[in-house]
């Protein structure tokens, strides 16, 4: 799920508990490592491919936060369950913080390699959102979309349209914002509105300056929106469930989440819906 142009996880399928997502790997994603190699993940987070065995099927991992180690385990690449060929850390609530899947191992004469696929990282530091919470123009009105929302009968994305009670971080503007020409309003943190230059047809779109670490900041936007009278009423983000890791590789699909993005006019109804279960 979105929050102000950060990818994050509903824990739990609870939009009051949030993970930020580090990293979720495709089914077309892959990652080699030597025996030995430490790859940097994020916040911290570290993973080394310590040993192969002599026959070449099994890899030692270990999994270290700030340099010290947390977890290993030895996943042999060669099971026929696609589960026992996942290496998966959890929390104390038994909840994935990690996981990748074993794709291949190799022994050679100069170096020794494991591939790695479907790898899942998110953040230990959870975001705990309370009912009154305040983030920038928004407020934090309930974990439910209330009857009667403007957002009722959406079906953002092509999704299942939304209904009243459905579980959702519901949010509510606590101000008005004035739209003037080549004009930017925050929105919250480093998420603007921004208005174009013209004074006769009024456009502004969403802009949001990320810095990529080795390049230089770039700016992610949204498709500007055309003739926007109407100022920001309702934010409403609904989570997505988590999925177990693994699972087997023909199916094509990576282990994790999916989300379906939707913006309808100026914020006037701004919201970032996830795929509900049936």
């Amino acid at each position: 799920m979105g929050f102000f142009g950060d990818e994050y996880l509903a824990l739990d399928n609870d939009p009051s508990v949030l993970a930020k997502l580090l990293i979720e790997y495709d089914s077309s994603d892959k990652k080699t490592l030597s025996t030995g190699e430490e790859w940097e993940l994020a916040e911290g987070w570290s993973l080394v491919a310590q040993q192969i065995d002599l026959d070449g099927n099994k890899v030692w991992l270990e999994l270290k936060k700030d340099g010290t180690t947390i977890d290993s385990a030895i996943i042999d690449s060669d099971a026929v369950v696609a589960t026992d060929r996942t290496y998966v850390y959890e929390d104390s609530d038994d909840r994935a913080i990690f996981y990748c899947y074993i794709d291949a191992v190799f022994r050679g004469v100069e170096s020794n390699v494991v591939q790695l696929k479907y790898v899942f990282l998110r953040s230990d530091n959870l975001l705990e959102i309370d009912n009154g919470d305040t983030f920038g123009n928004f407020d934090v009105k309930g974990f439910t979309i209330p009857a009667g929302s403007a957002v009722i009968g959406q079906a953002p994305a092509g999704g299942a349209a939304l209904a009243a009670n459905d579980v959702a971080l519901y949010m509510r503007s606590n101000t008005d914002i004035t739209l003037d020409a080549d004009d930017d309003d925050t929105i919250y943190g480093d998420v603007i509105l921004h208005t174009a230059d013209d004074a006769a047809t009024l456009r502004c779109y969403l802009q949001k300056t990320v810095t990529i670490a080795g390049a230089t900041a770039a700016e992610e936007e949204v498709t500007p929106t055309e003739e926007v009278t109407t100022p920001a009423e309702e934010n409403v983000t609904a989570p997505a469930g988590e999925e177990g890791a693994g699972g087997e590789e023909e199916a094509g699909g990576a282990p994790g989440f999916e989300a379906l993005f939707a913006v309808a006019g100026l914020l006037a109804v701004s919201y970032l819906v996830l795929r509900r279960r049936d």
